[in-house]
Formats: C-alpha cells, sequence, structure tokens
C-alpha cells in the first residue's frame, strides 16, 4: 500500500493552448442583428478530440471483434485506485481478518492491547526506520562465518607482488598446493564435527527413550494421588461448557398471522393473473441519436430495455380468493409438505405393522411388489415409507417412483397387443388413421395435467401443447362409435379444467357440443339441419331416443368407465349423452359469461336445444335443461358493449364568407420569404436532408480511415514481429553453424 501511495504519478499539468493553432472564420460583410457560428475554432483541438472519441469505441470495439472472452477487474476500487482504493482495500482486508475470529476469541482479539499490526515499508518496520536501524541481511550470522575467507587463507590465495614485511614469499605452485591443503583440513574438521552431533544426538535420543517409562509411572501416580473434584467443581464446569439457548422470534398474534396469509395470497394472485396475460409488454422507445454522433451504428453498447410495468394496482376479487389454495408458492408447500410429514408419521406404524418391504430398485420389482388384492395399501405404504421427510436419501427415489407410477397407469389403461404379424400390421394401420380417437393411456395422462401443471398461465412448456393437442383431437376425429362420444365429453371436462382460472375459448368446444346437441334432434322431413364435420348425419339416429322413455335412476345419469369401453349404443347411454352433455353447456357457458361470442355461442345452443323432445327424458334432465335456457335467456338479454366505439358525426361546413383583401405594406425581405407555405417547407425539410446526409456520409468516411489505419498499424506491428523472429532465428541457426564448422575443422586437425 506504501509503494503505491509513494510511487503514484503527478496529475498531468493541463497544457497551454497554443495561440497559432487558432483559426478565425471571417466573413466578407458584416450584417446588423446577424449570428455568425463558428466564428473561431481550434482544429487541431478538435480533430484530437474527434481522434481520442474514435478511439474509445472503434478502437475498442475493433480490439473485441471476434472475442468471446474479457478480463474484468473485480477489486475494490477499480484497475486506476488511488489511495482511496488502497484505504477501502486495508479496511476490507482487517475486516476480513477480524470477520474470521468469532466468539470469545473474536472479543479477546478485539481488545488485546500487545497485538497490534506491524507496519512495514520496503521490507523495514516503521520503527527501525526511526531508530535509524540498517536493514537485517538475508543470511545470519553463522552463515557469514562458514562461508567467510580467513585471513590466512586470503593472504596465500593472492600470491604475487611484494613489499610486504615478513618471511619468504612461496611460489605459485607451493601457494596453490598449500591452498588445497588447507581446504582439505578444513572440510575434515567440519565433518568431524557433524559425526560428533550426530552421535551426541543419538545418544540424548537413546537416554530419553529409557526415562520415558520413568515418567510414565510417575504422572498416573500424581493422577491416582490426585484429589477428585467435587460437586461444586463439576457443577461449574457444567455450566460453563453447556450450550446456551438462541434468542426466539416472538410469537405472532392471530391478526398478523392473517394479515401475512392475506399478502402471500395477494401475492400469489398477482403472479398468476401476471402469468396468464401476455408473456412480456416491453415498449421500445426508440433512442434517438443524430447523425454527427461519432459512434453512430458503431458501439455495441445495447439499448437498456424497461422492466415490465408492476402489477402493485391490481385487487384479487373475493371470488378468485377462494381458488388460491390451488396455486402454491414454495413456503405454502413446505407447510403442506409439513403437514402431510405428520399424517405420514401416524400412518407409518400401522402399514409398517401390516407391509414390510424394501424400495423396487427396478420396474419389475415394483410390479411383483404390487401383486395382490391389497395394491391400494401397499402403494399407500410405498408412498408413505419414501417422503422425503423420514429421510434425506428419499429425495432422489421419489422421482423413481414417480417414474414407475407413471410406467403403470400406461400399461394399465393400455392394450395388450399379441407378437402375431397379423395383430402388428392392424396396429400399424391404426396408429396411421388419423381420424380416430387415442386410447386410455392417452387421455389419462392429459386428464393429469391440469393437476400437476399450472394451466392458467399464457404460455406453458406442457399445458400449451396439450391445449392444442385436445383441440386437434375434437376437430379432426370422427364420432362413430359410443367410445368416441365419451371420450369427446372426458376431454371437453378436461379443457373446462384448464380453463378455469384463465377464461380462455376453444372453438372445438363449442363445436362439439352443438354438434352433439343437433344429433339428438329427431329427423324431420321438412326441417334440414346442418351437421359440420367430423359429424356425420349417419349417426343421427343412433342418438335419437326412441318412443318409449327409459328408466334411469339418477345416479346413473352420469358417464361410466364403461362408456369408454363398450361400442355398442343403448338407451341409457343417450339419455347420460344429453345429460352430461347439457352440464358441459352449462359450466361452458358460465366460464365464456364475460365473452364478447358469449351471446353467439348462447344462440346456437339454444336452437338445438328447443328441438330436442325433452319430454321423453327424466325429470333431473329435463330440469338442469331448463337451468341452461334461463341462463342462455340471461346472456341474450344482455346489452353488448360495442368493441369499437361509434363514429363521430362530423360538424356542418359552414357557408363559405368573402374576406376582405388586404395589402401588406410593410419592408420584407424578398430573399426570406415570411409565409411559410407547403412547398418552403418541403423545401427546408429537403435542404437539411441533404446536409445531414453529407455529414453522416463524412462521418462515415472518417470512420472507415481510423478503421484502416488501425488494421494497417496492427499488421505493421506484426509484421516487425514477425521480421524480429525471423532475424532471431537466422542469427541463431548462423551460430549454430559456425559451432558445427568449427567443430569439423577440430576433427579434422585430430586426425591429421
Amino acid at each position: 500500500m506504501a509503494d503505491a501511495v509513494y510511487t503514484k504519478k503527478a496529475a498531468p499539468v493541463a497544457k497551454k493552448a497554443n495561440p497559432f493553432e487558432n483559426h478565425v472564420n471571417r466573413t466578407k460583410y458584416a450584417v446588423l442583428n446577424r449570428k455568425t457560428n463558428h466564428e473561431r475554432g481550434i482544429p487541431g483541438v478538435a480533430r484530437q478530440r474527434a481522434f481520442d472519441k474514435r478511439k474509445a469505441t472503434l478502437g475498442v470495439e475493433l480490439m473485441k471483434q471476434n472475442k468471446s472472452n474479457s478480463f474484468r477487474d473485480r477489486r475494490i476500487g477499480g484497475p486506476e485506485g488511488g489511495d482511496e482504493a488502497m484505504r477501502a482495500r486495508f479496511v476490507a482486508e482487517m475486516k476480513s481478518l477480524y470477520g474470521q475470529k468469532s466468539g470469545q476469541s473474536k472479543r479477546k482479539r478485539l481488545f488485546n492491547l500487545n497485538e497490534e499490526d506491524t507496519l512495514t515499508h520496503k521490507g523495514q518496520t516503521i520503527e527501525s526506520i526511526e531508530k535509524g536501524d540498517d536493514a537485517p541481511s538475508d543470511r545470519d550470522e553463522d552463515s557469514e562465518e562458514e562461508g567467510a575467507l580467513d585471513a590466512k587463507y586470503t593472504e596465500l590465495a593472492h600470491f604475487g607482488g611484494g613489499g610486504e614485511a615478513g618471511g619468504a614469499k612461496l611460489g605459485g605452485k607451493e601457494a596453490l598446493e598449500e591452498m588445497i591443503a588447507e581446504t582439505k583440513r578444513r572440510k575434515a574438521e567440519i565433518a568431524r564435527e557433524k559425526d560428533a552431533v550426530q552421535t551426541m544426538t543419538e545418544k540424548l535420543d537413546r537416554d530419553w527413550r529409557d526415562l520415558i517409562p520413568l515418567i510414565g509411572k510417575l504422572s498416573r501416580g500424581d493422577q491416582d494421588e490426585r484429589a477428585k473434584p467435587d460437586a461444586y467443581d463439576r457443577t461449574m464446569r457444567e455450566m460453563i461448557f453447556e450450550a446456551r439457548g438462541e434468542p426466539t422470534d416472538k410469537l405472532k398474534s392471530l391478526a398478523e398471522i392473517e394479515k401475512e396469509e392475506r399478502e402471500k395470497r395477494e401475492k400469489l394472485e398477482r403472479a398468476r393473473l401476471a402469468r396468464m396475460q401476455t408473456a412480456t409488454k416491453k415498449d421500445k422507445i426508440p433512442n434517438h441519436r443524430s447523425v454527427d454522433d461519432l459512434d453512430d451504428g458503431y458501439t455495441t453498447i445495447a439499448a437498456h430495455e424497461e422492466a415490465p410495468e408492476g402489477l402493485e394496482g391490481l385487487e384479487v376479487p373475493e371470488e378468485l380468493q377462494k381458488k388460491l389454495p390451488g396455486e402454491e408458492d414454495d413456503s405454502e408447500e413446505s407447510s403442506s409438505d409439513d403437514e402431510s410429514a405428520e399424517e405420514i408419521e401416524k400412518i407409518l406404524p400401522k402399514l409398517n405393522q401390516e407391509f414390510s418391504f424394501d424400495f423396487p430398485q427396478s420396474y419389475e420389482d415394483f410390479l411383483e411388489l404390487l401383486s395382490g388384492d391389497d395394491e391400494g395399501e401397499r402403494l399407500a405404504a410405498l408412498v408413505a415409507n419414501s417422503h422425503p421427510h423420514l429421510q434425506p436419501e428419499n429425495k432422489e427415489k421419489t422421482p423413481i417412483l414417480f417414474s414407475f407410477l407413471l410406467q403403470r397407469l400406461n400399461d394399465a389403461f393400455s392394450e395388450i397387443s399379441r407378437t402375431s404379424a397379423k395383430t402388428s400390421w392392424k396396429i400399424l394401420k391404426f396408429r396411421t388413421r388419423k381420424n380416430v380417437f387415442p386410447g386410455m393411456d392417452t387421455l389419462i395422462f392429459l386428464k393429469l395435467i391440469p393437476l400437476l401443471f399450472s394451466t392458467s398461465d399464457f404460455r406453458h412448456s406442457v399445458a400449451t401443447p396439450a391445449f392444442i393437442f385436445i383441440s386437434q383431437i375434437l376437430t379432426h376425429c370422427e364420432f362413430q362409435r359410443r367410445t368416441d362420444f365419451a371420450r369427446a365429453l372426458l376431454l371437453i371436462s378436461t379443457i373446462l379444467e384448464f380453463t378455469n382460472l384463465s377464461k380462455r375459448f376453444l372453438p372445438a368446444v363449442t363445436v362439439c357440443l352443438t354438434q352433439i346437441l343437433a344429433l339428438c334432434v329427431p329427423r324431420r322431413a321438412v326441417e334440414v339441419i346442418k351437421l359440420i364435420p367430423p359429424f356425420k348425419k349417419e349417426m343421427r339416429m343412433s342418438l335419437v331416443l326412441d318412443e318409449e322413455p327409459p328408466k334411469v335412476p339418477e345416479r346413473e345419469l352420469k358417464m361410466t368407465s364403461e362408456d369408454l369401453i363398450e361400442t355398442k349404443v343403448t338407451q341409457s347411454f343417450r339419455v347420460r349423452l344429453l345429460h352430461v352433455t347439457l352440464g358441459l353447456c352449462r359450466c361452458f357457458l358460465e366460464q365464456q359469461m364475460a365473452s364478447p361470442a358469449a351471446k353467439y355461442i348462447a344462440d346456437d345452443i339454444e336452437g338445438h336445444l328447443e328441438r330436442i323432445p325433452l319430454e321423453k327424458y327424466p325429470e333431473e334432465t329435463q330440469k338442469l335443461a331448463q337451468m341452461v335456457k334461463d341462463q342462455i335467456k340471461g346472456i341474450t338479454e344482455r346489452p353488448m358493449n360495442f368493441l369499437v366505439p361509434p363514429k363521430k358525426l362530423s360538424a356542418v361546413p359552414q357557408l363559405r364568407q368573402i374576406d376582405p383583401k388586404i395589402n401588406d405594406t410593410t419592408f420584407t425581405d424578398r430573399r426570406r420569404k415570411q409565409v411559410q407555405d407547403a412547398k418552403a417547407i418541403q423545401d427546408s425539410l429537403r435542404h437539411k436532408v441533404k446536409r445531414e446526409t453529407k455529414s453522416a456520409l463524412r462521418e462515415i468516411r472518417r470512420d472507415a480511415e481510423f478503421i484502416g489505419k488501425m488494421r494497417i498499424k496492427r499488421q505493421m506491428q506484426l509484421d516487425r514481429e514477425r521480421r524480429e523472429k525471423v532475424k532471431r532465428i537466422f542469427a541463431e541457426a548462423s551460430d549454430q553453424q559456425a559451432e558445427l564448422n568449427a567443430l569439423d575443422r577440430s576433427n579434422k586437425r585430430r586426425k591429421r
């Protein structure tokens, strides 16, 4: 930190403007009250400013072109941090240092005056700098004494010369021999000292090993003789080391709990309404930029999009609040999971007494586990034992169990085909026919979708394709058998579950319900009823009730599972078909009550319902038909709101009066027309467009010139580096060749 502060660069001194760089635009004539723009200018400064701006925009973009990675400086204070950044980094380091401590040790460190941070500067402490001490050397005294040469050795090594008093000087050969002998002697002494130290260390180790058993016996004897702690000491230690209780949140009153639940429901309802509307509503405001901008069309910064409007002003109706439990967030799911876990813990002991088994590892083990008469109880026991609240490992078993259950449903409602070639050919032919209703294995999955997913969203990855698929089934599949009508009504009930909250309109449901009512109308010679495909006139006679009214109990007026399998049309099925169709019509009209098309839907249903002889049907069916008629009457009597407001009548034109002609005698400049007519405005706009176009083309040419110069500069730099590398390679190669030539010459001399 100190180095960065002391070595920071001084602030650049503002450069004084050169008076010879100023440019003055002189006018030929001086006109009174006429303002002249750009009388003075500094071309060099303007050119440099434009270059800097292009360098900061086009240059950066050119450098980042075709690059997907980038460096981000996440340091405190940024890459160019000054004193403030250094201080902030030091404070953050201290916070992290003290933040790692916790509890008693943290408090001890905060109030310990002896533990102070030693401040240093260039390897020396501030205290040593103030005292004037020299910097400590990297090598200690022992190493200096070992590595230094004594005076005698230096005197012998520096032989030659003369002039000093003393004995006879040795020659060069004798001095070298004596120096070698002295070196060998010193090495032998060092080795002898090391051997002595090693021997002494081994001896001390042996003595210590002999003393360890005696010390252990003495310590054990002291422990036996030590007095046992009394009750007071034990109580004090327990109070010191016992776990301390943590403070909990205060208990909430019933009013606060109700307020939180109400806010949670309102939040969920706002989120559901937001999902039910269009996916995004982003009004893109055009970002106006002048053609004089140097970075126009070349910046990589995307325009910031405004966030979608909030939903704070939405009010939640009471009818929708009652339906809120179906839409839950994570907190409600967790609370419901806790309740389900409590229920499972209550019933789990009873199930474990009756059934005890391991989790199936494969689908075959799952089927073998459920084999028997008590399949439901076994499945309940398996689900209870696999609940995630019992064991954390059960979270991995839950998806496996869910896949087993889906496969079990698919196998239960799918037809098992034989392996013969004839049967396989029939199955292939059946799959190629697109006008046949799908089997129960498909319908059961469609029925599960509104139970598992949110069908009120505007666009959902599962619900939306299923919604379209059901619409195509009702539109293209032909109605030929009893099962077709039963499956169609099952799909319509599924659609009504889809649109329970969103109130969406599906035309295929209207067509299917109205055409089923039309097929229940007896055929008359005078009256012609037009049927819409895929409904045919041949099915009309099979759905018309016979003369004898059937006696159907009230509990049998709903569709049964046999209707999804049997193909023969019976009298009881005709009654059930009309009764269920009327019930679906009532639910459908109730959902589409606020739709603008409700009146037209009601008219179609009413037209067919009036022609059906209801006196032949049971009393419950007649009551249901009367309720549908009353509902249709309420829809038709309701006034319709215009989708487009009516056009306002234009005002009656007044008589044209004769205006007096007034001649203006004031002085006007003929070159500048005072009255701006349409042609003058058009000419002015054309002149402005031409001027702006020229300015834009000029800036584009300058940008292209700048980009070209940058590319040439970068290419020249790359070429320069390449030439330097080539020169270096050639130099190394020439040196290597010279060494080889010298080696060859030396070999030739040896051979001679």
